[in-house]
């Protein structure tokens, strides 16, 4: 992968986590975790090691605005999914207890 193929990547994964943020403001849930599922794709591409030859200052410059637009994103992002997770996960705490329970009984009434 060459220097502007990276940044390209970089843009990518950018402009998919502000659709993300859009999508957890808008409470599309759907709608973000396809996202979720194309940012991620974007991220392995970019991880350390696919490209070889060093960053130019400016390219450098861009690469460090766009790590940190996806950071702000991914900030806000947690900040408008942490409540919603927290309150899924109260209402499948009891159901999670219950099936763990059944599925011991089970394995103690089949043992």
């Amino acid at each position: 992968m060459d220097q502007e193929q990276l940044l390209a990547s970089y843009e990518a994964a950018a402009k998919t986590t502000r659709e993300m943020l859009l999508a957890a403001r808008a409470t599309n849930w759907e709608r973000f975790s396809e996202l979720e599922t194309r940012c991620a794709d974007q991220i392995r591409r970019v991880e350390p090691g696919t490209s070889r030859t060093p960053l130019s200052p400016l390219q450098r410059n861009r690469k460090i605005d766009l790590i940190s637009r996806i950071l702000a994103d991914d900030r806000e992002i947690r900040l408008l999914t942490e409540p919603w997770m927290s309150e899924l996960s109260s209402l499948l705490g009891p159901a999670n207890v219950m099936r763990n329970h059944a599925e011991a009984w089970g394995e103690v009434q089949a043992g």
